[in-house]
């Protein structure tokens, strides 16, 4: 469709001359539009990990309760159309262009009057909201961009705040201490709006408790929870786990990870503070949600010729940690190889790390993404893999497909690809082409 790739053009021009205003540009875009996100319920969702997977979570239980609810995600994997979704149906092409240049056309008078023209991040929001607007949902599930305080989502009047795992990212934005990011993230609460925080350091909950304090929200931290793992495999986990005012027997969740423990831990405390406020979700909607739950490219499960693909974005050094570990657990014994990208302005020195010192890992392949992604040089990865003591050999591909091949080459018990989600776009877009 020309006029969709047209659209999208423009979309990803916008850095060169948007200007990111706080959260006037935003609200002054929103009112040129007629404010179309007042009046649906919102639960807004902040942290550094887990926030796609809370959300994912989330937007299963509303609409297996019978709820119709949008969803708002970053970043996409494959197609623009992933961020904006009903259930888990992604926005048409049509509707996508139509309301894209609904937004366009905002832009164009308001810079007419001299104001500040919106961000690639802000136009894709309101994509959203209008999009949601006009399917008439009954709740939004929205993920913040970067941050919190000042993203462009913040302009919404939520019915539940979610604080997911804080770690540190966005450094340049958003602090150099988990202090100054958690302050960030929690400028999402809203003046008595229940707020739930999952499992965090003593630093953070600090933070966001005081935060809840001076907003007067009523604050739970889900890191209270008691939870036993039954079992853990490639289809999911098996959990019992007992909160404030709910309590589970095992119960099954389609998504892979210890660390996932703590994310639903936090969604079945959003959960029970929804039932609350009078959403009727039941135990078996409930049950049945987060046993179908699906959030591609985290702990992602595949087939390439024949060999046995994990795919998990991990990218930063929190999530590079959680990764290790599930190799350590579920790799021993196992010989694999690595598929590694990273982009030039992240951490990648706490991201390769843990990765260069996982006993399930053994080769490293380094795969040059497309150029507009911006990854670091295969000499600087190189370098890193080595002097974090990570196994020789180390390969360097010219793009994800030949790296790809080259893992599948060496013949390995299972392929590992990691360290960016762009690289585990690629990866999806060889796997299953491009999204219908």
């Amino acid at each position: 469709m020309k006029e969709f790739d047209a659209l999208i053009r423009w979309i990803e021009e916008v850095p060169k001359y948007g200007r990111k205003d706080g959260l006037n540009n935003m609200r002054r875009l929103m009112e040129e539009l007629g404010n179309p996100q007042e009046g649906i319920p919102v639960i807004h969702v902040a942290g550094t990990n887990g926030k796609g997977s809370c959300c994912a979570m989330l937007t299963r239980i509303l609409t297996e309760a019978g709820y119709k609810t949008g969803r708002y995600t970053s970043p996409h994997l494959v197609d623009y159309r992933e961020r904006i979704t009903v259930g888990e149906e992604l926005i048409s092409r049509e509707d996508f262009v139509r309301l894209g240049e609904r937004v366009r056309e905002a832009i164009r008078a308001i810079t007419a009057r001299g104001e500040a023209h919106a961000t690639y991040f802000e136009i894709l929001t309101a994509i959203a909201f209008c999009y949601f607007a006009e399917q008439q949902v009954d709740w939004i599930v929205l993920e913040t961009g970067v941050g919190g305080r000042l993203d462009a989502t913040n302009i919404v009047a939520p019915r539940l705040c979610l604080i997911t795992s804080v770690s540190r990212d966005h450094m340049k934005v958003l602090g150099n201490t988990l202090e100054e990011i958690a302050g960030e993230k929690a400028g999402i609460l809203k003046p008595g709006v229940p707020a739930v925080l999952a499992y965090n350091p003593q630093a953070v909950y600090t933070v966001v408790k005081g935060r809840a304090r001076e907003k007067g929200c009523p604050f739970v931290y889900a890191g209270n929870a008691s939870f036993r793992v039954e079992s853990q495999d490639e289809e999911g986990l098996c959990v019992t786990a007992r909160g404030r005012s709910w309590s589970y027997e095992g119960l099954k969740v389609s998504l892979r990870g210890d660390y996932q423990v703590y994310n639903l831990m936090a969604v079945l405390e959003a959960a029970a503070l929804l039932q609350q406020q009078g959403v009727s979700i039941t135990e078996e909607s409930l049950r049945r949600a987060l046993a179908g739950v699906t959030w591609p490219g985290r702990m992602e499960y595949a087939l390439y010729r024949g060999h046995k693909l994990l795919m998990d974005g991990a990218h930063n050094g929190d999530a590079a940690e959680r990764l290790a570990a599930y190799l350590e657990t579920y790799g021993r014994g196992r010989r694999g190889v690595l598929v590694f990208s990273a982009l030039e302005k992240k951490d990648v020195e706490a991201i390769i790390r843990p990765l260069a010192g996982c006993r399930a890992i053994q080769t490293m392949v380094f795969a040059a993404l497309r150029p507009e992604s911006h990854s670091m040089a295969p000499s600087d990865a190189t370098s890193l893999w080595m002097r974090m003591g990570g196994s020789l050999p180390v390969l360097a591909a010219p793009d994800t497909e030949t790296a790809l091949r080259w893992a599948a080459q060496e013949e390995p018990d299972w392929i590992v690809c990691a360290g960016s989600l762009y690289l585990i776009g690629e990866i999806r877009e060889i796997l299953y082409g491009k999204v219908k």
